[in-house]
């Protein structure tokens, strides 16, 4: 039996905790807050004041920045939240950041044990090969630890969705579904070209940056409303239970090496099969033949899109249970506090 501990978390600011619309990360903070709690332990979130999560709340500031503050604002507000987490520090038995960078900035003044969940490509810059590859980390999937096998990494934690999030369809499905971003390296050009060749319509649930917006205007935007591809906006949990529920597969068709991808357990939560294109953590999370197909181009999906009916959705949604829960991530990251707490 492990001991109750004192926790904290800490989320950007961003968005709040959990998030109504885009943040994957602030999500993914909710839930460890929530299942750590219904575990016995006690759980600080360092994160903004409009913020609903479980545990007790600190808030640095009383709202969210949102997606696209002002040039000094995430600077200021995230050096309040760092101070205040100095502050507070000897409270706490771990410190469990879940930011991208600020935290580096204070780790040598920390007295207590500290570890960073790191949601993001370890290698898409130089920054943390360069400065931080001794920090200590746990990993969201063995993919990403694989990109930087010289970090000090503490353990894995697999991202996990609460079991009853989503409920399970275990109907065929009529059309196929993209849920995630309008960004050419998540491949929504590719998922719609997939779809006219299949002569399947197409379901887009996904978010527009400010930054891709020439993107979406020219390959996306005039295949909307035509040969059954349709876009539903940027959508919640609900209106995704509705949207994946009701597909015959999602379609995952990246072309960079994604760390994790939450949209495919979303997927699978539903009892839905997924193809994905064989990069980053893809293989790790889809089952090849059991919760979807791992492909290699779009001829390759339009031949899994055939094999759909030798799936069986009823075990989909079992390895989404088995291995994507909330529970088994906040298992996991238990075990790595633990861990470091055992090394100090």
């Amino acid at each position: 039996m492990l001991k109750k501990m004192k926790i904290a978390l800490v989320a950007p600011l961003y968005v709040a905790v959990p998030p109504n619309g885009y943040g994957g990360i602030e999500r993914d903070v909710h839930y460890l807050a929530q299942e750590l709690s219904t575990m016995g332990h006690d759980v600080t979130v360092f994160c903004s004041g409009d913020s609903k999560t479980a545990g007790t709340i600190h808030a640095s500031i009383p709202k969210a920045m949102g997606l696209n503050p002002s040039y000094f604002v995430p600077v200021r507000d995230h050096s309040r939240q760092m101070l205040d987490i100095l502050k507070e520090q000897d409270r706490f038995d771990i410190i469990n950041f879940h930011c991208n960078h600020i935290q580096y900035l204070i780790e040598n003044l920390l007295r207590v044990p500290y570890v960073t969940t790191l949601h993001i490509h370890p290698l898409e810059d130089s920054f943390h090969k360069d400065y931080c590859h001794r920090h200590p980390y746990i990993a969201i999937s063995e993919t990403q630890r694989s990109f930087a096998p010289e970090f000090n990494w503490m353990g894995t934690a697999l991202n996990g969705k609460p079991k009853n999030l989503y409920f399970p369809c275990y109907n065929e499905g009529k059309y196929l579904a993209f849920l995630g971003s309008f960004v050419p390296e998540k491949g929504p050009h590719i998922a719609i070209d997939i779809a006219k060749a299949s002569g399947l319509p197409l379901r887009i649930g996904a978010k527009i940056y400010p930054d891709h917006r020439e993107y979406f205007e020219s390959k996306i935007e005039p295949e909307l409303g035509k040969n059954g591809i349709e876009y539903l906006g940027e959508i919640n949990n609900a209106e995704k239970q509705d949207l994946l529920a009701g597909a015959k597969a999602l379609l995952f068709p990246i072309s960079w090496d994604e760390p994790f991808g939450l949209v495919m357990i979303e997927a699978m939560a539903c009892g839905t099969p997924v193809i994905g294109f064989n990069r980053g953590a893809v293989a790790e999370i889809v089952r090849d033949g059991q919760s979807g197909f791992v492909v290699a181009n779009k001829e390759a999906a339009l031949h899994a899109l055939s094999q759909l009916n030798k799936l069986d959705r009823r075990i989909v949604r079992k390895n989404f249970e088995e291995r994507f829960s909330s529970e088994r991530m906040a298992l996991s990251h238990l075990t790595v506090y633990h861990r470091i707490i055992s090394q100090k």
